[in-house]
């Protein structure tokens, strides 16, 4: 059977728009959070959900950068949890990161990869008509969270420059700072004392 040409059309035509929204996005220096927003808001409204989730991975556990609905409690979510391949696709109850997100009304999970490394995780829940999300949708939700991944790779590349930046910007005041201070210190001191100093 062949896919729809309509809807790969459709599915082109919102990877497009969504890329060109992330795009400008990063051009004006976009945090991670206003990344993780745009892929929310985006998923929802194409996948006709009322409720979801960002989560990105962190060294100290799981974050959550971005959420929709009612009864998103982060402080529900287990301590140091690790995001695995576990929660992609139907979200299960066999771990306590899995029963928090199913208890908050949560029930796909979508893998946030770079490589075959998941960064984030996008959680959605039910469709507003309760059928189950078709092939298609799925296929966009998926390209889709592996895009904003790489936005999000990009943008804490930039956060972590900008702060290099800064501390180089920062050391060469300082440097700038001492070599007035030097210049008004030998002002000070006659060409004789220079002399018996060496």
């Amino acid at each position: 059977m062949s896919a729809d040409p309509s809807a790969a059309a459709t599915l082109q035509a919102h990877l497009l728009e969504s890329f060109y929204e992330t795009a400008s996005l990063l051009a004006r220096g976009s945090s991670e959070a206003d990344i993780c927003q745009n892929l929310l808001l985006g998923s929802l409204g194409s996948a006709g959900v009322t409720k979801g989730v960002v989560l990105l991975q962190r060294d100290e556990g799981i974050e959550i950068l971005a959420s929709g609905g009612r009864a998103i409690d982060s402080g529900a979510l287990p301590r140091n949890a690790k995001l695995g391949p576990e929660l992609e696709g139907t979200l299960a109850r066999d771990t306590p990161l899995a029963r928090a997100l199913v208890e908050m009304g949560l029930e796909l999970g979508i893998g946030m990869r770079i490589a075959d490394r998941m960064i984030g995780l996008l959680c959605l829940g039910k469709t507003i008509s309760g059928d189950p999300l078709g092939d298609v949708p799925l296929q966009y939700l998926r390209a889709m969270a592996c895009f904003h991944a790489v936005s999000i790779r990009d943008a804490q590349d930039c956060a972590r420059l900008s702060t290099i930046n800064d501390d180089l910007e920062r050391r060469n005041t300082e440097l700038q700072n001492l070599f007035e201070l030097s210049k008004q210190s030998a002002a000070t001191i006659e060409e004789g004392e220079i002399l018996d100093l060496l």
